[in-house]
């Protein structure tokens, strides 16, 4: 039996597998036809690989990398977090990888509330570690119950506007695009 796109399950239902503790297997997404950019190998990721992506993307301007594990540009780089994370993460397909941590998956979610943002014809995604079974809304404040507000991720769903997002662009050409969204103004990288 071969392993199609419409043989899986939807995204939501698997997101919701892997809250209740069940497996599925972790499948690569089926881009549009015509999508093609190469793809590193996932491994280490060293706090020199983190200064490096770092200070080439913010300190030198360079182009945004591409993603380890969906290809896409614009969503994936090196982030911080208080008081000493450092990571690399999409935005685009989940894939998120700690400082001399194993790569992991984090779940997609979207708040219903009237202030939750919509970014390129799509709710904002908040990414969330699997473990995690409710967070404040950063718009309203209000708790959010991860397994009701997960949604599909872009990577998983192919006519999600975000794929609509052209690829491989200097940072200038990211930095307007985000500008145009409040919650995402003055970004390089989502």
């Amino acid at each position: 039996m071969t392993d199609t796109y419409k043989d899986r399950p939807e995204p939501y239902q698997a997101a919701r597998l892997r809250i209740r503790g069940g497996s599925i297997p972790n499948r690569r997404p089926t881009p549009p036809a015509g999508f093609r950019i190469e793809v590193v190998r996932i491994g280490e990721y060293t706090r020199d690989d983190w200064d490096a992506e770092s200070y080439s993307i913010f300190g030198e301007g360079g182009n945004p990398a591409a993603c380890p594990e969906c290809g896409r540009t614009g969503f994936y780089g090196p982030r911080f977090a208080e008081p000493e994370r450092r990571f690399r993460a999409c935005r685009f397909c989940g894939f998120w990888q700690d400082v001399d941590g194993p790569p992991t998956r984090y779940l997609p979610t979207a708040h219903t509330c009237d202030p939750w943002p919509e970014l390129s014809h799509a709710p904002y995604i908040w990414w969330v570690s699997s473990d995690t079974d409710a967070y404040d809304c950063p718009f309203c404040g209000d708790p959010v119950i991860v397994a009701v507000a997960v949604v599909p991720t872009p990577a998983e769903t192919p006519k999600h506007p975000w794929w609509k997002i052209p690829q491989n662009r200097p940072p200038s050409f990211y930095r307007r695009l985000w500008s145009n969204w409040e919650c995402s103004a003055g970004r390089t990288i989502l």
